[in-house]
Parts: structure tokens; sequence; C-alpha cells
């Protein structure tokens, strides 16, 4: 996947893709964490530190879980590097969001 827009510190729009030269955009929302609403100063911390991170990082890679109600793809997001670093956890390593179940 690569991100084509951070939307919130805990969701981004992405091109997702699907093999074949298949390329599908969707709301991928970051699983077990929850950022500060967007427009607060922690919430603009958050979206600020997502993007930071992801910024100059080619490809990502997804496993999703589930959709929301809102209908949008819930996952963890893997930095694809040797490390293969999960993104959920630097941003919760970072403080800017909170662990739910």
């Amino acid at each position: 996947m690569t991100v084509t827009k951070v939307v919130d510190g805990d969701t981004v729009y992405g091109d997702v893709d699907l093999g074949f030269n298949i390329f599908h955009k969707e709301i991928i929302r970051l699983s077990k964490i929850n950022a500060p609403e967007k427009g607060t100063p922690a919430g603009e911390k958050a979206t600020k530190k997502l993007k930071d991170i992801l910024s100059g990082v080619g490809n990502l890679v997804i496993r999703t879980n589930k959709t929301d109600i809102y209908g949008r793809y819930v996952a963890d997001i893997f930095l694809e590097s040797e490390e293969g670093e999960y993104l959920n956890q630097m941003l919760l390593d970072c403080g800017v969001v909170v662990a739910f179940s």
C-alpha cells in the first residue's frame, strides 16, 4: 500500500496493490489504537507524528482485520523494511495515541 493522505492520527487513505497491476483506493483505520480527535492540540500532534513517520516511506504492508461501522478497513500496518516496523506500535511508543481492544 502507498499512503496518499493522512486523515488524522489513526486513519489514512491509500492505494492498495492487489497484484497484476491492479490498485484499489481504500480508507485504512489503524487497529488497536485511538488518536485524539482532529482539531484538538493532541489530535494535531498525533496527525503530525504519523505524517512525519510516513514521510519518505514508499510502500507499506497491511494486514486487514475487518471493517468498522463506517466501512473502513481496520488494519495493522508495517513499514516495508528489513525490520518490518509496526506502525501502530510506533505511534503508541511515541505517546500520541492510546491502545484499546
